[in-house]
């Protein structure tokens, strides 16, 4: 089966990579609407949402940096079935807006939680004990119903290898209902590739042995984001080179465990 991806330019980054170019593919030119670095506002919302296509089960989302990680939200608002999500990510994304009720790359999983009435469980893959402590923990204290819907596997939990019990159980208990799948780069280590956001300490070689146990799951979706951010001086053509081939190799590892 041919794994179609799409591209979603919202920062310009993608137009110096090549790792989609031997691949199907469709690019969507967004780096020219305005309310959608960080935060997203309605009428960013509703532009996005014009432009995503619905779930196609062979098709990939690029999504430019961790800012617009909020896409996923979007992307799972057209899921018209009963769903899991399952999320790597450095940090919970489930943070309480800062202004009102606007979407942001920080809020996103929260307002997944709060809004999808498809949302069955959430697996949240990679967030370190200060991210549980600060954001997710005081999610739980405001509502303890939400705790059976999340389930974490921490930094600590994979770097002492106690992840494949705990991944395993919940696999277990999944009962054949698909899954969506995020995937934030800033999980993996800065040797590994560079992002805008501080990072989490995964190869790539773990983070393949844990999508090793989907493989008999039925997916929904995908996307992936979390490259650097054209605006940091730091950002050398190395790194964004670096990126690209880890977008490449993303793209074998779902291919062969999940896209067959």
């Amino acid at each position: 089966m041919q794994t179609h991806l799409i591209i979603c330019n919202m920062s310009g980054i993608y137009e110096q990579q090549d790792f989609y170019r031997g691949e199907s593919h469709q690019i969507l030119e967004l780096k020219n609407t305005e309310g959608t670095n960080g935060y997203c506002d309605d009428a960013a919302a509703q532009i996005l949402a014009e432009n995503l296509q619905s779930q196609i089960n062979n098709t990939l989302y690029f999504i430019d940096n961790g800012n617009y990680h909020y896409i996923s939200k979007l992307r799972c608002d057209t899921i018209g079935e009963p769903f899991d999500l399952v999320v790597f990510d450095h940090h919970s994304d489930m943070e309480e807006p800062m202004f009102g009720s606007i979407l942001s790359c920080g809020s996103w999983i929260l307002f997944t939680l709060r809004e999808n009435p498809h949302l069955r469980r959430i697996l949240l893959i990679g967030p370190d004990a200060e991210q549980i402590r600060l954001c997710l923990n005081p999610v739980l204290a405001e509502d303890p119903t939400v705790e059976k819907k999340i389930t974490v596997i921490s930094q600590e939990e994979i770097e002492g290898g106690k992840h494949p019990g705990k991944l395993r159980t919940w696999l277990e208990a999944g009962e054949g209902v698909p899954f969506f799948l995020s995937i934030d780069k800033d999980v993996l280590s800065k040797e590994t590739v560079k992002t805008n956001w501080d990072q989490g300490s995964m190869n790539l070689a773990t983070m393949e042995e844990i999508l090793q146990a989907f493989g008999g799951v039925r997916l929904l979706g995908t996307d992936i984001c979390g490259e650097g951010a054209m605006n940091d001086p730091s950002l050398t053509g190395e790194d964004i080179a670096r990126s690209s081939q880890v977008n490449e190799r993303l793209i074998a590892i779902l291919k062969g465990l999940l896209y067959t």
